[in-house]
């Protein structure tokens, strides 16, 4: 909250990383977060943490995550891995619309974002 407070900007969307519906209680980090700012939040996370893979026959290449029949995410392959970026929506967007908009940025990103933010923290 304090890296926002600090931004001065108002942006559109936040990405966290923090699952959002991919958790037990189809509530994570990243819903709480996105009902206090009020703002549509999407959530990552690097392991899977709930939930199963299964096949998405409109986009093979990206599994869905699913809690019994309900998709609540969906498996992004990382760039030159074998690895995923789980996602799940956190607030105010659809999975549909939080998928689409991940696909459009530079994955490698994330890293580079998570690194300055962990500098931000301890700077505090």
């Amino acid at each position: 909250m304090d890296l926002i407070k600090d931004l001065h900007i108002p942006l559109d969307c936040y990405v966290i990383n923090s699952s959002g519906q991919i958790h037990p209680y189809l509530y994570g980090c990243a819903c709480d977060f996105g009902l206090k700012i009020n703002t549509p939040v999407i959530g990552y996370t690097k392991k899977l943490l709930f939930g199963e893979l299964r096949e998405n026959k409109q986009n093979p290449n990206i599994p869905g995550v699913y809690s019994q029949d309900s998709l609540i995410g969906y498996a992004i392959p990382k760039p030159n891995s074998k690895k995923y970026l789980y996602i799940s929506v956190g607030n105010n967007i659809s999975l549909q619309s939080a998928l689409e908009l991940l696909l459009k940025i530079d994955l490698m990103i994330l890293s580079k974002l998570n690194i300055d933010l962990n500098s931000f923290i301890q700077n505090k």
